[in-house]
């Protein structure tokens, strides 16, 4: 007599049945996103990356990301009721497809292109951002508690690099500002992991503020804060405050209590933290740089050795001169930089300039939809702090594309996926608390 093999099952609370494949691949999932929870930071560190032929230089959780997108796939194969059907929900379709319209723009347009190699890495480079885009939507489990675990072993181990990164540079080297090169001072790379700070910085305020530790909430924070200031970068400098301006107004909306709240806690802990640590740092660093970076933002005219100012909008304008050229189409992926004898720092001018108004109503489409999605939250009550971070993150990184090329990176897709899901957790709690009795 043949035998018909049976999965075993537990019961959990409530009477349901799981399968133990089911809670095996579920609980493998969780254990993937908190390790990229883990190293989320090194996206910001490029000495740490490893190279790859055909990718150049990646990060360790970009591995992890695979791993996450091969093991989803085969536990959705599977029909595995760990994962929702369908993958993504259906207010992100719309989203995914200009993504991938924008990617196939991309591939198309590789044909104008003079560096066809370097081009071509640009294309695989967002094409695996876009992968990574989807599979961080399909793929992370939309749990609270998931959620804040992960963010917050973010934004410590973010804080706890960081401040290895500072002790090295301004103990050890002596160095007149911040980098990520820990055998030799070096300038390079600092541009990233200003980014990831500047975009970071506004989503540990608000994540932060409201947990039960509140003082010691304030050393991440406060750490990621001395090194936004050491790293001497204007560019982040103004994304912050656009991001904590964005925050103060929507919390301000809500609680007239609560703002002040946030503020006092804000200027009296920052206050303290920043003016003990640049004291500490200038034991051994002279940070007149950071003055005179300050100076550069309001009165350029006065230190003329900061002249980046002037390259950059030199390198704009060449490129708006060669948008003109072919606008409709653009000049071809990667030869904005070809145009303007060197990278532009601006994704609004390189999308444009290289992909034409197609390309750049593409890019603005992506944008918007992403911006409906994180903006349709109306945060109220105690969860409020999930979306509000992510709004405020989300402008820092608007701001951003002003002074940066960063669009065609995978940690911007994972960070953009992030915020996405912090809105749509809020969402959720928030109906569920309405609709309870």
């Amino acid at each position: 007599m043949s035998t018909v093999p049976v999965t075993p099952s537990v019961r959990v609370q409530g009477g349901t049945l799981l399968s133990v494949p089911s809670m095996t691949g579920t609980q493998l999932l969780r254990g993937l996103w908190l390790g990229v929870g883990l190293t989320l930071p090194l996206f910001g560190v490029d000495y740490l990356r490893v190279h790859v032929n055909v990718l150049g230089y990646i990060a360790l959780p970009m591995v992890l990301l695979a791993i996450i997108v091969a093991v989803g796939t085969v536990m959705w194969l599977m029909r595995d009721p760990g994962l929702p059907r369908p993958l993504v929900a259906p207010e992100y379709r719309p989203l995914l497809i200009m993504v991938y319209l924008f990617l196939a723009w991309h591939v198309f347009s590789l044909q104008w292109s003079i560096d066809y190699a370097n081009a071509r890495r640009e294309a695989i480079k967002l094409a695996v951002a876009a992968l990574s885009f989807w599979g961080t939507l399909a793929f992370f489990p939309r749990d609270r508690k998931l959620f804040e675990g992960m963010a917050g072993l973010a934004l410590w181990a973010s804080a706890l690099l960081v401040a290895y990164l500072m002790y090295v540079y301004a103990f050890v080297f002596g160095a007149l500002y911040l980098g990520t090169n820990v055998e030799t001072p070096a300038r390079w790379g600092r541009n990233q992991l200003a980014w990831y700070l500047a975009v970071c910085f506004p989503y540990a305020v608000l994540f932060l503020r409201r947990t039960r530790r509140k003082l010691l909430s304030m050393v991440p924070v406060m750490t990621l804060l001395v090194a936004i200031l050491y790293l001497s970068s204007r560019s982040a400098w103004l994304a912050v405050v656009v991001g904590l301006f964005y925050a103060a107004i929507a919390t301000w909306r809500e609680s007239r209590a609560e703002a002040l709240r946030l503020l006092v806690w804000l200027l009296a802990g920052g206050a303290a933290v920043v003016v003990v640590a640049l004291w500490l740092i200038t034991l051994e660093v002279d940070l007149t740089e950071i003055g005179r970076r300050f100076v550069s933002i309001y009165s350029p005219e006065d230190v003329p050795e900061l002249h980046s100012y002037e390259a950059r909008w030199a390198a704009v304008r060449d490129s708006v001169e060669a948008f003109l050229r072919t606008p409709l189409v653009g000049v071809g992926l990667a030869n904005a930089a070809y145009y303007a004898g060197r990278l532009t720092h601006n994704d609004y001018v390189t999308v444009l300039s290289e992909l034409g108004l197609v390309g750049g109503a593409m890019f603005l489409g992506v944008l918007l939809l992403i911006a409906r999605e994180i903006f349709r939250s109306r945060p109220r009550g105690p969860l409020a702090r999930f979306a509000r971070a992510a709004q405020a993150s989300w402008m820092s990184m608007v701001v951003y594309f002003v002074f940066i090329n960063v669009y065609a990176s995978v940690h911007f897709w994972l960070l953009t996926a992030l915020l996405l899901i912090s809105c749509e957790i809020s969402r959720a709690e928030g109906a569920g608390r309405e609709g309870a009795p």
